[in-house]
């Protein structure tokens, strides 16, 4: 996957691509937790680029635009810029355009970021969420992009709503569950168990990234293996070497999200059951199954 950081309103700041020579497939979004329906788009969208022959590309951002425009409200992520990545690749993605939110990409109309997208990029066909909205004050919608990719020479896919348990799935769905302690439905709206990336000392203390949202305090059943570099995104989601834990996490790290900063905070202690040795280093966690509601347990 062709990866490429930039600010698509300005044209000296970036490098001629795949894309820009053939056409290709595109969408934008935010893509934070890369969630069922986020994952339904991107597969039907890897779907027409094998037919036309083009690239799929994604350009989304290094953090939540919200950070920008309302940093008392900026929830904290379902995953980090790098797991993200590796999740889009996993899924077929050719390039990954990271975008820098910053004060004059929030204030591009949203007819000048299409027409920006147009020039640079070439796409056949954009996919859109049904609710995606972009530019300036969030003016842009599908509809508008049906009607100047009409004019301009792209087809738009409009995806619709998915529900899963009852739910419209979504990542500030998913953020509510998590907060609840509600890993079940988190799970389905996914389409997988939740899963960061921390650091565990060898006391077994848990720390990850502040900008990481933790489920609810409590007990759960996690799955740790390690963060090979080396090997393919598909391998390690294909790993049967994992070990299960039980991680505690901490009543202080909960409570209402701040600002997210870049800070890295103990969150929780692993515990170990007979015969277990401490997994010390950076792992990936996924959250299988949560065990209790409540736990006073401190690091």
């Amino acid at each position: 996957m062709r990866l490429t950081i930039e600010t698509p309103i300005q044209p000296e700041r970036h490098k001629r691509g795949r894309a820009q020579r053939s056409g290709c497939v595109f969408t934008l979004g935010t893509f934070d937790g890369l969630h069922a329906a986020h994952t339904r788009l991107l597969v039907r969208a890897k779907r027409v680029a094998r037919l036309r022959g083009r690239p799929l590309v994604v350009m989304t951002f290094r953090k939540n635009p919200l950070e920008l425009l309302c940093p008392a409200q900026a929830p904290r992520a379902l995953m980090t810029v790098a797991e993200k990545l590796a999740a889009l690749s996993a899924l077929g993605v050719d390039e990954t355009i990271i975008c820098e939110f910053d004060e004059e990409f929030a204030a591009t109309e949203p007819e000048e970021l299409i027409e920006a997208v147009a020039r640079r990029y070439h796409p056949t066909d954009w996919f859109v969420g049904f609710n995606n909205t972009f530019g300036r004050e969030g003016m842009g919608t599908p509809s508008m992009l049906i009607r100047m990719g009409g004019v301009i020479g792209f087809k738009t896919h409009v995806m619709p709503p998915m529900t899963r348990a009852g739910e419209t799935v979504s990542s500030s769905r998913i953020r509510s569950a998590l907060v609840s302690g509600d890993l079940k439905l988190a799970q389905a709206l996914l389409g997988r168990c939740y899963t960061i990336r921390g650091y565990v000392s060898s006391a077994g203390v848990l720390t990850v990234s502040d900008r990481l949202l933790m489920p609810a305090a409590g007990s759960y059943n996690v799955l740790l293996d390690t963060i090979d570099f080396d090997r393919s995104v598909a391998a390690m989601a294909q790993n049967l070497d994992q070990s299960e834990y039980t991680l505690r996490l901490i009543p202080s790290r909960i409570g209402p999200p701040s600002p997210p900063t870049d800070a890295v905070v103990p969150v929780g202690r692993i515990l170990l059951a007979a015969n277990q040795t401490i997994p010390c280093g950076i792992k990936r966690l996924s959250f299988v199954g949560r065990l209790e509601a409540k736990t006073d347990v401190r690091p």
